[in-house]
C-alpha cells in the first residue's frame, strides 16, 4: 500500500492519529489560574501489621520454634550415634538405623516447600487536582 504525500498529512493531521491523542491528553490549557493549595489534612496510610496480614501467627511461630529445636535434637543424635556406630555388631541394627536415617531425610524433603516471593501490598493514592499546587505560566 503506498501512499501519496496528500494521504500521508491527511493520516498524520488526523485526530485519531496515536501522537495527536496523547498531545491532547498531555497538554495543559493556557487559561490563567491562581496558585491553589489544598488546605485539608492529608490522610496518613499507615502499613497493615502482622497479625492482619497472617493468620494465627503465633501458632505459626510456635510451630517453627518447635521445629528447629527437634532439627537441632537430631543433630546432637546423630553425632552421637555416629560416635557409638562402632559398637553395633549386628547387620539387623545396622539396618534399622539406615531405614530411621532414610525416613527422616526423605520426611524434610517432602516437607521441604520452595521460597516464594514476598507478597507485596501496594495500595493507589487518589487526589483530586486541588491536592497539587497549580502554577500557570503564560507566555
Amino acid at each position: 500500500m503506498i501512499l501519496d504525500a496528500n494521504e500521508i498529512d491527511a493520516r498524520v493531521s488526523s485526530p485519531l492519529n496515536l501522537m495527536n491523542r496523547l498531545r491532547s491528553i498531555t497538554t495543559v490549557p493556557s487559561i490563567p489560574v491562581e496558585v491553589q493549595y489544598d488546605k485539608s489534612p492529608t490522610e496518613i496510610v499507615s502499613i497493615p501489621g502482622v497479625d492482619e496480614l497472617v493468620e494465627s501467627v503465633d501458632d505459626k511461630i510456635n510451630k517453627a520454634s518447635a521445629l528447629s529445636g527437634a532439627k537441632a535434637l537430631m543433630a546432637e543424635t546423630i553425632s552421637r550415634l555416629r560416635q557409638r556406630l562402632i559398637e553395633v555388631d549386628s547387620p539387623v541394627q545396622l539396618s534399622r538405623i539406615a531405614t530411621d536415617m532414610h525416613k527422616i531425610v526423605n520426611a524434610e524433603v517432602e516437607n521441604h516447600k520452595p521460597n516464594l516471593a514476598p507478597i507485596v501490598i501496594w495500595k493507589p493514592e487518589m487526589h483530586n487536582e486541588n491536592h497539587y499546587e497549580t502554577v500557570v505560566v503564560s507566555e
